[in-house]
């Protein structure tokens, strides 16, 4: 994992200013959110790099990492809600999509960071948020960051579920081929779930990328299949 584009951006002289900031900002308000930004942008690394996108993937892998951001204006009780959010609740937790999307434009030049935090929930059939962008309207990278982002989702204990295994949440995952996600996509996640599975087991055994603290609850379910 020393090698990869998200140890750069954590750790290595690739970190610019504006991005060590809002990692900062992201640790001191919710570590949770934080370590689970950290595991969706090593995951999406993975995922591009199956898919071979080449020149796309440093972006890919910021935009994962800051995908969250938004998080930082959402009240505390909502994020360490110990149950399934009310309906009013899961409103107000949804707006992390616009109020990241928003932050992010006025900080960053490269769309992809900002595109991705506003539309990483968005469903491939059109029923997700927040503008419910269907199919190839909705960016490729935010497409990527999506899935991975359901994947730690499902595999994450929560205080009213026990987590998932691999191999059952790439069944739930392949499940929501062509309504939830892309299908190519989708593809390149299956055929990659080797790699995936072993890249998630690696970074949550990193103290370098999680600290000392081993708490990997999830946050309050917000996605298509949570």
């Amino acid at each position: 994992m020393k090698d990869s584009l998200l140890h750069r951006l954590l750790l290595g002289p690739d970190e610019s200013a504006l991005t060590g900031f809002f990692l900062s900002a992201m640790g001191h308000a919710d570590r949770i959110t934080f370590n689970h930004s950290v595991m969706v942008a090593q995951l999406a690394e993975t995922l591009c790099d199956a898919m071979r996108l080449n020149g796309k993937t440093p972006e890919i892998v910021l935009a994962a990492l800051l995908h969250d951001i938004g998080k930082i204006g959402i009240e505390g009780r909502f994020l360490a809600h110990n149950g399934p959010l009310e309906p009013d609740e899961q409103q107000a937790l949804r707006a992390h999509t616009t109020l990241g999307g928003q932050a992010l434009a006025r900080m960053f030049e490269r769309d992809t960071v900002t595109l991705v935090a506003r539309h990483h929930h968005e469903r491939y059939d059109g029923k997700g948020y927040p503008a419910g962008l269907s199919g190839g309207e909705i960016p490729l990278a935010a497409r990527i960051v999506g899935l991975v982002d359901a994947y730690d989702a499902i595999r994450a204990s929560r205080p009213y579920s026990p987590p998932c295994t691999h191999d059952d949440a790439v069944a739930r995952l392949v499940s929501g081929r062509g309504t939830h996600f892309d299908p190519v996509v989708i593809d390149a996640f299956a055929k990659s779930d080797r790699q995936v599975a072993q890249a998630y087991d690696q970074i949550r055994t990193e103290p370098a990328y999680l600290g000392a603290r081993t708490d990997r609850r999830a946050p309050p379910a917000t996605g298509p299949l949570n």
